[in-house]
């Protein structure tokens, strides 16, 4: 969620036409009114985004069939911002992170659209009227019993993500002949994470075949669709000292695991790709899919798109 928000910004959700999901919202201006029922309404939508995975919720945009149909500006001098953030403070506990973008239509003083980007919450947010509700379907809706004990039990369970970089190999010729993608395990919880394993499919069409970092070799456990799969653990060598060339340090010893703090990352794989294959450009692009397991959290995955420059296959 991160950029400018403005008018074209808003605009384009109608020009692509995004549809209504899990993480977006649209309202109509008539969402905000200074009834306790719109009061109530608006914190019943805003928790549920936060006890579910985040999103937006968008103030100013009415909906057709869940798609984006027409701007619907608010009037600010009506419902300031200062206003929207005193409803949303009603939500118990108050959700940190939150951020309301006024965006300002058509050049006037007092339209303006309201973008309001939840987080997704380390525990369980109460609206008004004292439930509590999750994104279903398009909907807020009430969240059963054990629902609520699994969003309170986020904070009880370290959060595990990827991080991934590409770093452009260089020959002595200025010519780059691979890519190293770097893939760094984060700790984005609140928990201590002491046991870490990361799966990464790989498309085997930018993979460079037979190639290995620092001295490792990739510990392939499969293919799946097309893909290689890269399996890694926060197990790290104690270094021992130099048996060669000055440069050269030897790991022995049973590799441990290496708790990882919360806010903290650590590298865990270095793979070569062929030079040129994640500059996006009108050929082909391929999915790097991703999945961690921690201690006792639910599995996290996901998937970054890489695209092919060169003329593969």
């Amino acid at each position: 969620m991160a950029g400018i928000w403005d008018q074209a910004r808003v605009r384009k959700y109608i020009d692509d036409g995004i549809e209504e999901s899990l993480n977006l919202d649209y309202k109509a201006a008539g969402a905000l009114a200074k009834t306790d029922g719109k009061r109530k309404e608006v914190t019943k939508d805003v928790s549920a985004m936060a006890n579910s995975d985040g999103g937006i919720i968008i103030y100013g945009m009415t909906e057709q069939n869940h798609l984006p149909d027409v701007i619907d500006p608010v009037n600010r001098k009506d419902f300031s911002k200062e206003w929207l953030e005193h409803v949303i403070g009603n939500i118990r506990p108050r959700i940190d992170g939150l951020l309301i973008h006024p965006v300002p239509i058509g050049g006037s003083n007092s339209d303006v659209v309201y973008i309001v980007e939840i987080p997704q919450s380390q525990t369980a947010h109460q609206a008004t009227d004292k439930r509590y509700y999750k994104r279903h379907n398009f909907e807020s809706v009430a969240m059963e019993h054990f629902e609520i004990l699994d969003v309170l039990n986020r904070q009880q369970h370290p959060r595990i993500e990827l991080d991934f970089e590409t770093l452009p190999a260089i020959d002595e010729h200025g010519v780059t002949y691979k890519l190293e993608l770097n893939v760094k395990i984060r700790n984005i919880g609140n928990v201590l994470a002491r046991f870490i394993e990361a799966h990464v499919a790989i498309p085997n069409a930018i993979l460079l075949n037979g190639a290995q970092r620092n001295r490792r070799t990739p510990n392939r456990s499969g293919i799946s669709e097309g893909h290689t799969v890269f399996r890694r653990h926060n197990r790290e060598r104690f270094a021992i000292g130099n048996s060669g060339p000055p440069s050269y340090t030897s790991f022995y010893g049973t590799p441990i695991y290496v708790p990882l703090f919360p806010g903290l990352e650590m590298l865990v794989e270095s793979i070569d790709l062929i030079a040129g294959a994640v500059y996006k450009d009108e050929k082909r692009e391929y999915t790097i899919k991703w999945s961690t397991f921690a201690d006792s959290a639910a599995p996290n995955s996901g998937e970054v798109v890489v695209y092919d420059s060169l003329r593969l296959g």
